[in-house]
């Protein structure tokens, strides 16, 4: 430890949280007492006036000002047991604070009530009560997406009666798509696979990040327990979080979400910057569906599984929203070695492709 008589430097020294807490003693010293000091009279009116209450609650039975004992100034802010079962108190001189196990009356909490808000509730459930036609206008929605289900169903039994009954007991797909929440990519229609032959991962842009326990845990369980061959990242021309992202457009707390995106513009920012300004949304379409298929190779998940020697194929497509067509970006990694080249290649080909 330092010591002033020690070198010319400037000393540090680390006091324990322990000692702040459980000291009785106050760490208050002559150097640094006006540091906490107060004017002399404020000090003295709030002393005078706390202890006349004190006074005053103690005479009448009612928790009052507690001091500790060492000064009458230096009042007790919190009291804790120490290991030898004495009461360690942390002291500031000349300053006087509420004992922290007085059990006197506290404030009551303020009203956060939102103004408005019992009326707008009760509004509502007057027209939900009094008009039950209300309900069946909000709910009417839903109830064709119940009859077209029916239709499905009986349709789907007529063709092969025995189709629910074998998708109950199992399923095993061969391919993990991991694509974009939009509603214009539906995966199973697109590639013409029926219900359990495709398992789905689906978000906002099609992003594959090393921290999202979702994206991983389908990824995991898709590659360990279903065992499939073939994962395909599949984004679309015209995404609305890659226009976004491209735009800097503000929409709240899917920014940060979009951020992933971002870094890939700037990563691939001299490329981008070539094209005119209506071809750059489906640029930076295909960059994103490269950069998350380098991703996807490069988690645990899979490399153990290249590693295992199972066999598995990482691929990136991009679906066309005017065409219904999918295009493969060249895009196929199925061993850990030729990333770089495949990264590298695929790059080139979408540099020098035409954006549609």
């Amino acid at each position: 430890m330092w010591s002033p008589g020690q070198g010319s430097g400037t000393g540090i020294i680390l006091i324990p949280l322990a000692v702040l807490v459980f000291t009785k003693q106050p760490l208050v010293t002559a150097n640094t007492r006006s540091l906490f000091q107060q004017p002399a009279n404020t000090n003295a009116l709030a002393t005078e006036r706390r202890g006349a209450e004190g006074a005053a609650a103690s005479a009448q039975g009612k928790p009052g000002w507690a001091t500790s004992g060492h000064n009458d100034k230096t009042l007790m802010v919190g009291s804790f047991r120490s290991g030898s079962g004495s009461t360690g108190c942390m002291h500031h001189n000349n300053r006087t604070r509420r004992s922290l196990t007085d059990s006197g009356p506290r404030q009551q909490p303020r009203n956060l009530a939102v103004p408005g808000k019992p009326a707008i509730l009760s509004s509502l459930r007057d027209q939900l009560v009094g008009n039950p036609s209300y309900r069946d206008t909000i709910l009417h929605p839903l109830r064709h997406l119940l009859k077209n289900n029916q239709q499905w169903s009986q349709a789907t039994r007529r063709e092969e009666p025995e189709f629910f009954l074998k998708l109950s007991k199992q399923q095993s797909p061969e391919y993990l798509w991991i694509g974009c929440a939009d509603s214009r990519v539906p995966a199973n229609e697109i590639v013409g696979l029926l219900p359990g032959e495709l398992f789905v991962h689906r978000n906002v842009a099609n992003v594959v990040v090393h921290t999202d326990l979702n994206c991983l845990s389908v990824l995991q369980y898709a590659v360990e327990i279903l065992k499939v061959k073939h994962i395909i990242v599949c984004g679309h021309y015209g995404c609305g979080g890659v226009q976004a992202a491209l735009e800097n457009q503000q929409l709240g707390l899917i920014d940060n979400w979009l951020r992933h995106i971002q870094d890939v513009r700037e990563k691939h920012h001299t490329l981008v910057d070539l094209f005119q300004q209506k071809e750059r949304i489906d640029l930076l379409c295909e960059l994103n569906v490269l950069e998350q298929v380098i991703h996807v190779c490069q988690t645990t998940i899979v490399r153990d599984a290249w590693r295992s020697g199972q066999q598995l194929s990482v691929n990136g497509w991009v679906y066309g929203l005017r065409d219904g067509l999918v295009h493969d970006l060249g895009i196929s990694v199925i061993h850990p070695g030729e990333i770089a080249e495949v990264y590298h290649s695929a790059l080139t080909n979408i540099a020098q492709r035409d954006v549609e």
